[in-house]
């Protein structure tokens, strides 16, 4: 397993446990928050395994363009609203809702 993979296998673990305390804790916009953060992580992780460099984006319309959408199946639409819970928190005039 390479360098970068293992990076980004950490990152992933370590952001689900993020959102597994702001469960507990009651705090579910930052629940919404980590869940974008764990998918983003893994979708890029997957990508590093398939021998592709992951683009340096956070939105899921683009990192599910690089994936086939029988992979993602019935939760691709899900995913992409995960956007709406990460970029207004970095960006708040990026969305128009």
């Amino acid at each position: 397993m390479s360098i970068r993979r293992k990076a980004a296998n950490r990152r992933v673990l370590k952001v689900g446990g993020r959102r597994r305390s702001a469960v507990s804790e009651g705090i579910f916009n930052q629940v919404c928050f980590h869940a974008q953060q764990c998918v983003e992580k893994a979708i890029k992780g997957w990508l590093e395994a398939q021998g592709q460099s992951p683009p340096r984006t956070h939105r899921m319309a683009d990192l599910l363009a690089l994936v086939s959408t029988d992979l993602m199946g019935e939760i691709y639409d899900a995913l992409l609203l995960l956007d709406r819970f990460y970029i207004p928190t970095r960006y708040p005039d990026a969305l128009s809702f």
